[in-house]
């Protein structure tokens, strides 16, 4: 019942801290450009596959954040 995205032990990926600090950075620079909004309120569940993935999905309405520089 672990989540573990780039595999563990000898054979673990040898990417993976560049995968982890690329990803802390995109959702970053995502933050901080838009505004994110539920569009209904409804139960999501995890659902473990090939990857960990909330079922049914999650649906946002997006907007554009006005940035003054």
């Amino acid at each position: 019942m672990a989540y573990v995205p780039f595999g563990g032990g000898p054979r673990a990926c040898i990417g993976a801290a560049f995968g982890q600090m690329e990803a802390r950075l995109v959702v970053a620079r995502l933050l901080k450009m838009f505004d994110f909004q539920p569009l209904n309120q409804q139960n999501i569940h995890p659902h473990m596959g090939a990857t960990l993935e909330p079922r049914p999905g999650v649906f946002m309405k997006v907007t554009r954040r006005n940035l003054k520089s």
